[in-house]
């Protein structure tokens, strides 16, 4: 009995690697559409239709960009002459981007190409840390796996819509975004997470430090594979969205009650930081723009807060005024 239920084991183990493979090689080579409920969801069936003339932009990003109430939707309103086909994915980066991008550019030839880049995770997307003491083991192997096969992180984001499918909420709408007050119990649980294994992640990723600077430059790499994609003609404009904790003390203070390290709070809460400068130094062209979010952003103190207090995105009036002044900077480009 123990005989076959070790050899049913092994069985079960073989047929979940061999097809874990199979979805990636499926993945890398795009044979299917995999973000297409995302590219339905957020633009309507007119724009996605294949034979409007008007000039396009086109819009990658990860969850800053993939909402309704996104920036995006600021743009729509003041160009309206334009297609604005929005393609961001939550949960997504470059490492993901590179294997949609090419036929995202092919179908809809962009004069313009919106691509957002998100401070806080983006070089974590890249490579997780692994060390430490306070993660299971579990998420140590999942995580390893994750950075390198693509195809795990979409099975990953898909998982919760699998489960809502199946098992009612019993408290909907009550998640984190929505907690009036800052509380450490309730905030995004992947951010302490974070820094559980890797306490001074965001510095060393906002000012480009020991390992995090040898990610950046991969990431760079890499990102500048992407851009490439679009015709020499068309105008990239790269939109980097900072952590909130770039915002100021305030908030810098939640990051540390979360666990957060933070040895030069001056240069980190530069405006001009390095992962910003070092980006545009590196993928600068004649084409190419880049609109520093955090710019327009850290004026909060005068008006409402951007971010919500328990999530490290941003709330609808951060995302009008991110919206609001990125027309303003293509206007002044044009």
């Amino acid at each position: 009995m123990l005989r076959k239920l070790r050899d049913l084991a092994v069985y079960l183990l073989f047929l979940g690697f061999t097809t874990l493979l199979l979805l990636e090689v499926c993945y890398r080579f795009y044979v299917v559409d995999f973000y297409k409920g995302n590219l339905t969801g957020l633009n309507s069936a007119e724009d996605l239709l294949p034979d409007d003339d008007r000039p396009t932009v086109l819009v990658m990003g990860d969850s800053f960009s993939a909402d309704t109430n996104s920036y995006v939707k600021y743009l729509r309103a003041a160009i309206p002459s334009h297609r604005i086909i929005n393609t961001a994915v939550p949960g997504t980066s470059v490492r993901q981007h590179s294997v949609m991008a090419k036929r995202r550019i092919k179908r809809f030839k962009p004069q313009m190409l919106i691509y957002q880049i998100y401070v806080g995770n983006d070089l974590v997307e890249y490579r997780h840390s692994i060390r430490g003491e306070k993660i299971s083991y579990l998420r140590k192997w999942y995580w390893w796996l994750a950075d390198r096969l693509l195809v795990v992180g979409y099975i990953n984001a898909k998982l919760p819509q699998l489960k809502a499918a199946f098992v009612t909420d019993p408290n909907p709408g009550l998640g984190t975004k929505l907690s009036a007050q800052f509380a450490v119990e309730k905030y995004n649980r992947r951010t302490p997470l974070y820094f559980q294994v890797e306490p001074d992640l965001l510095e060393h990723t906002v000012l480009l430090k020991e390992q995090r600077g040898a990610d950046f430059r991969n990431y760079v790499k890499d990102l500048q594979a992407v851009l490439d994609l679009a015709a020499p003609d068309c105008k990239v404009v790269i939109v980097v969205m900072p952590h909130c904790a770039q915002l100021g003390t305030p908030y810098l203070e939640r990051m540390q009650a979360l666990g957060g390290v933070f040895e030069d709070k001056a240069a980190f809460l530069q405006v001009d930081y390095p992962f910003f400068y070092d980006l545009k130094r590196s993928l600068s062209k004649d084409n190419r723009y880049f609109f520093n979010a955090l710019e327009y952003l850290i004026d909060e103190a005068e008006g409402p807060s951007y971010y919500y207090e328990n999530d490290p995105h941003l709330r609808p009036e951060g995302q009008k005024r991110v919206g609001q002044a990125l027309v303003q900077f293509i206007d002044s480009h044009n």
